[in-house]
């Protein structure tokens, strides 16, 4: 970590110096799969308090030739992400789920809690808005592996909110918002359509997902994509829009963070997965 301090010249200069030049706080954080560190939590001004978590998050992938590389700047907010795998066992729809996000995953214990205080209940959501902003740039993507755009949230119940780490299971919903897909859609079945901020997006469910019993609600764009540019939404839009789908009551439930990545699997693609992409200025405010 580098901290740039004032410098003063002249006597004279010296109080206009201390209130232009300010301390600044640079780090560049690096994660690689294999033979290394594949998640930490971030805190990008130093004030003791964890403002993201980064993973590389490779949690269906068991072996491949090459690498995965993730590279945060503290002082930008930019995050770089690097595939470049052969031979990936085993084949699947979905290998991983490289991401940053803000608040904690079911499983993990410790809250980024830097931007917004999470959980968040599923009543505040009601009649607030938590706006998401971050700019996202697919700069290279093989054309034969399934990929995504998209965002990942949990809406607990409140015995697993209140108990980090547990995991989730029937009664539970993982959501999803996606930007942009490739030889790869959302699980389940399309259940509706629904506009949100003056954009169509199919409704997609499974009622009860195979591997953990949650139900599964995702957000797809109807005839439109993203996967270079600004995005900026209001998430509580969409976890009010997952309660009009849900087969479940999620009214008493807590929303436990929001995460950014992308899906990418190798299910038809030979066991090659290469990508890159460039994601910057993730914020998440409530308002």
């Amino acid at each position: 970590m580098n901290r740039r301090k004032a410098l003063s010249i002249l006597p004279a200069l010296t109080l206009i110096l201390a209130l232009v030049v300010q301390p600044v706080f640079a780090e560049i954080i690096t994660l690689k799969w294999p033979g290394g560190t594949d998640w930490t939590f971030v805190d990008v001004n130093n004030d003791g308090k964890n403002d993201y978590r980064i993973e590389i998050n490779p949690y269906n992938l068991q072996s491949a030739s090459g690498s995965i590389t993730m590279t945060f700047d503290t002082s930008t907010r930019t995050l770089k992400t690097v595939c470049d795998l052969k031979r990936v066992r085993p084949l699947d729809w979905v290998n991983g789920y490289p991401e940053i996000y803000v608040g904690r995953k079911p499983w993990v214990t410790e809250y980024a809690n830097g931007l917004v205080d999470f959980p968040l209940s599923v009543s505040t959501l009601q009649s607030s808005s938590l706006m998401v902003t971050f700019t996202i740039n697919l700069e290279s993507l093989y054309s034969r592996m399934h990929f995504n755009i998209a965002a990942d949230a949990w809406i607990v119940r409140p015995s697993v909110a209140n108990s980090p780490g547990t995991p989730p299971g029937p009664g539970d919903m993982e959501l999803m918002v996606w930007l942009f897909g490739q030889n790869l859609g959302p699980a389940g079945s399309k259940v509706g359509e629904v506009t949100i901020e003056g954009k169509t997006w199919e409704v997609w469910r499974e009622d009860s997902v195979s591997w953990g019993g949650w139900q599964y609600i995702a957000f797809k764009p109807k005839d439109w994509s993203i996967k270079s540019g600004t995005v900026s939404y209001d998430a509580a839009a969409f976890v009010r829009a997952a309660m009009d789908y849900a087969t479940i009551d999620i009214s008493g439930h807590y929303l436990l963070g929001w995460e950014i990545g992308t899906e990418w699997g190798t299910k038809r693609s030979g066991g090659t997965a290469q990508f890159s992409w460039t994601l910057s200025g993730f914020s998440v405010s409530l308002k």
